[in-house]
Formats: C-alpha cells, structure tokens, sequence
C-alpha cells in the first residue's frame, strides 16, 4: 500500500511539473526592454526664470542613447540643439535691434535612467549633467522710452556652462522594437553665463542662465534584437 502510495505520487508531482513546463512565458517584447536604443525627439523651448526677459519660445532637436543595465536602470546620453528667438525686456514698436541675432545652444549630457514598463507603455524618468556651448549674440537694442533695452556684455559673458536636465518620458510601444513618446524636460545652465547690460536711465549688469522647459514628441528605436536581459527578440510571430 505504501509502495503504491509512493508510486502514485510521484506520478502527480512529474505530471505536474510537465505542465508548468508546458506553459509559455510571456513574449520577451512584453516583459523586458531593449538593451541598446536610439532616441530622437524635437519640440517647443519655452525660457524660464530672468531668462524670459531676453528670449521668447523657440525650437529645439535631440538625439540620444540608451544602455540599460537591467529591466529598469539604464545609463544614457544625449546631445541637443536648443534654440530661443531673442525679444528683450519692454520692446515697443519704437523698439530699435541692431545686429538681430537669436539664442542657440549645444548641449551635451550624460546621467542615468529609470523605467517601469508596463506590457506597452512605458515610463522614463531621467536626469543629466553636462556642458552647454552658446552662442554669444551681439545684439543690442535701444527705444526713445528706455536708452538701452538690452546690450551684450562681452567681457562678462560665459559661452561655456554646465547644464542640468531633468524629464519624463511618456513611451507607446508602437511596434516591438520602435516607441513613440511625449517628453516634458527641463534644462538649465549652472552658474549664469549669460550676461548684458539693460536699463532705464541707469544700466544695469544682469547675469541669467539659459533655461528653458523643452516639450518635446519623438521616437525610442531598439538597436538590435537583444534585450536587457540578454534574450532575443523574435519577430517570427
């Protein structure tokens, strides 16, 4: 009796674990992320802080790489073109611009990354620091109503500046191996490298950074089939 005991359960505990077996994992595609990525985006440049007192709305273009360590940490990349029309403060129709030269900058910046995937979206948190290269504009402006709108003040001005960048990435897999998203960002310069000279009578030195909130749309294409996990994307079925 114990023998027969015995004998029928292994059979249950072997019939059992066939059946686990048999059952099929999750699709790569929904469970884990890209190990390699490319990421292009561009949008609206909206400046901030004293920095609106010189620039209006622009554009800005990016690219980027991600490398992902596992499911949910990666370390990433990036390089950008930022670029603000330039308005200074209390321009009127008697506003006079000599030498009309708009804000443009080239930001390069590296940091690290979190994901929480969820089958097809996906959620990007991400911080960077770097080096921001501008371009230093030798514009000035004058009005009947206030003697100097805005005046560049070459001997004080930094072209080069540390950056921050902090921003969500909004991700769709839109295929399994291409992601569409909406990115909101915020990018600023360390230690305000921008300065000029405007005023009313008495002209002052202002220092500002060149800051801007980025609302941008792009894609994350997977480069190659291997995800962070080191599986094989199968694009059979």
């Amino acid at each position: 009796m114990r023998i027969l005991f015995l004998t029928l359960l292994l059979t249950i505990s072997f019939y059992a674990k066939g059946q686990n077996d048999s059952i099929p994992k999750d699709a790569v595609h929904l469970r884990e992320v890209p190990k390699h990525n490319l990421v292009i985006d561009l949008g609206l440049s909206s400046p901030t802080g004293d920095y609106k007192d010189v620039a209006v709305s622009g554009l800005n273009i990016g690219a980027g790489y991600d490398f992902y360590m596992d499911k949910h940490w990666a370390l990433t990349a990036s390089t950008r073109y930022v670029y603000n029309e330039f308005s200074p403060i209390g321009s009127t129709p008697q506003t006079t611009i000599n030498n009309e030269e708009n804000w443009s900058a080239f930001t390069l910046a590296i940091g690290p990354q979190y994901s929480f995937t969820n089958n097809r979206f996906q959620l990007d948190a991400f911080t960077r620091i770097g080096f921001q290269f501008i371009d230093k504009q030798e514009s000035s402006a004058t009005s009947s109503l206030i003697e100097t709108n805005y005046a560049t003040d070459s001997e004080n001005f930094n072209t080069t500046a540390a950056v921050l960048q902090v921003g969500l990435r909004f991700n769709y897999y839109f295929r399994r191996s291409v992601q569409v998203f909406f990115s909101p960002q915020y990018m600023s310069t360390l230690g305000e490298p921008i300065a000029y000279f405007s005023g009313n009578g008495t002209v002052d030195r202002k220092l500002t950074n060149f800051s801007n909130i980025l609302f941008n749309v792009g894609l994350k294409i997977a480069i190659g089939p291997e995800y962070s996990n080191g599986e094989m994307r199968d694009d059979s079925f």
